[in-house]
This record gives structure tokens, C-alpha cells and sequence, in this order.
């Protein structure tokens, strides 16, 4: 029987294009509510220096605030997630989430499969190839974790790709990091509402506050069990929001309720008109 995982929305703000100030507004908030040591901490989508589209800045902030995320990890015990620009070669950059492990380890990373074409960010950044599968361990037992990235959330097709068609050994959490705009915030809790429940998977969605030189940021940092019901939901203040996760009640509900089973993969495959 698997021990409950810690989970943690870290959400901020994030000062425009400034890294050293951002993180250190993220030290406070840390030192403020100390996490459970062996949590797992998520952060927002390029959570030092915000939605730029200048991707050298980003990828050169990015390598100075991972070692920042990595001391955080070492100090609190805990693994990390966090959004942070990534040189993917010698020409491109990635819009990233890196997983830490409590050691400062990196575990993973993910590149953002879908860039925001009415912002420019897919001329800014390098698209990943899709899905990725973290596997991870911590003190209670293990889990299989899907990281998203805001645009992609609206992308079904990409949480269904990170589904196992060979056996049941499907991500079990669903991390959807973002700087996600207020005025389209309904969309943000709906749509995360959906990859809850079509995916039987906690998802947890974490959105920064404040604002950008066009854009205002409404929080709204949410975490929803595989039934569609909420375990927690920000406000628009700073803060961290947490909830243990029970991952043997994801295990016997998708055996007690097995829609997932059900796929027919046959369908999925594009069809000539008639």
C-alpha cells in the first residue's frame, strides 16, 4: 500500500525578465511555509523571467536558476518541477519543465510540444517531439507523472499519447505549468477539468499571478482527482497550496471504472472521406 505524495502548487509572480529578483521572491515564499520534506514542488511555465519571447535572455537566465531549483530541492528534501528555458543545440531553445530530484538531480525534461503561435512563441522557441513518462519515486512509494504546458493543455491528443496502449501502467499525474492569461481563465479550469476526468489522473495546473508588460495573470492554481473533484484552488495571491495525493484510490477506481480499457485504437487512425 503506497503512502500519500505530498503535492505543492508554488504559485508567484514572476518579475519581467529579472531572475535574480523572481527567485528571490520564491525564497520567501518558501521560507514562509516550509514544504513537508519528500513533497514534491511545481512551479510555473518559465517561472524566473516570465513569458518572454526573448529565448536567448530565457536560456541564459535558465542556467543560473536551475542551480537555484536544484539547491531548493536539496534544501527541502524534496523533488522539483519547474519552467525554465533550455538550449536544446547550438541554434535552438526549448520552453522546459525540468524535474529535480531531492538531491538536485536532474530526472527529466520535457519540452513544450505546442508553441503559442498568436503570441510568436513558435518562431521563439524549439516544439518538443510529444509526450514524456517520468517515473518517480519518492519516500511512500512511486508514480507515473505526464508534464504538460499551457497551450498544450488545449491539446487532447497529447495527454492520450503519454497513455500506455500495451498495459495499464498509464501516468497516474498530470503537471500542466503555465503563465496563463486572466481573461481566458474560465478555458484554464475547464479544460484542466477534462484531462482529469477523461485521463482518470490527478491533474494539477500551476499558474503564476501578477503581471507582464500585455498580460494579467490571475492565479487560479488548481488540483483535481481523477473524478473531476477539486481538491484545491488558488485564489490570485502568492502562495503554496498542497494535497496528498492517494495514488492506490487512482489504481482501484480505474479498475472499478475502466473506460481507459475501453479505447477502441483502431479509431484513432485518420479515415479517407466517402
Amino acid at each position: 500500500m503506497a503512502s500519500p505524495l505530498r503535492i505543492i502548487a508554488v504559485q508567484h509572480d514572476i518579475v519581467w525578465q529579472d531572475a535574480v529578483q523572481t527567485l528571490a521572491g520564491i525564497e520567501k515564499l518558501l521560507a514562509a511555509d516550509v514544504p513537508v520534506p519528500g513533497s514534491l514542488l511545481v512551479f510555473p511555465e518559465l517561472c524566473d523571467v516570465g513569458f518572454t519571447m526573448d529565448s536567448a535572455l530565457a536560456a541564459r537566465s535558465a542556467s543560473s536558476s536551475v542551480e537555484v531549483f536544484a539547491h531548493i530541492a536539496k534544501r527541502h528534501q524534496s523533488a522539483v518541477v519547474a519552467g525554465l528555458a533550455q538550449a536544446l543545440g547550438a541554434q535552438s531553445v526549448g520552453n522546459c519543465s525540468v524535474f529535480l530530484d531531492p538531491s538536485g538531480r536532474l530526472l527529466g525534461r520535457y519540452v513544450k510540444s505546442h508553441g503559442f503561435s498568436p503570441g510568436g512563441e513558435h518562431l521563439a522557441y524549439a516544439t518538443g517531439q510529444g509526450a514524456v513518462v517520468w517515473d518517480f519515486v519518492f519516500p511512500g512509494g512511486s508514480t507515473r507523472i505526464a508534464p504538460a504546458i499551457c497551450y498544450d493543455l488545449r491539446f487532447p491528443e497529447l495527454f492520450r499519447q503519454s497513455l500506455d496502449h500495451h498495459t495499464d501502467a498509464h501516468p497516474e499525474v498530470y503537471l500542466v505549468i503555465a503563465n496563463w492569461p486572466a481573461h481566458r481563465q474560465h478555458h484554464w479550469r475547464s479544460l484542466l477539468m477534462a484531462r482529469a476526468i477523461e485521463n482518470q489522473a490527478y491533474v494539477l495546473g500551476v499558474n503564476r499571478v501578477g503581471r507582464d508588460p500585455s498580460v494579467e495573470y490571475a492565479g487560479g492554481s488548481i488540483l483535481i482527482d481523477p473524478r473531476g473533484q477539486i481538491l484545491f484552488e488558488a485564489d490570485s495571491r502568492a502562495g503554496l497550496f498542497q494535497a496528498d495525493l492517494d495514488l492506490d484510490a487512482v489504481r482501484a477506481y480505474r479498475t472499478s471504472f475502466p473506460p481507459l480499457r475501453d479505447r477502441r485504437l483502431s479509431l484513432h487512425a485518420p479515415r479517407g472521406m466517402n
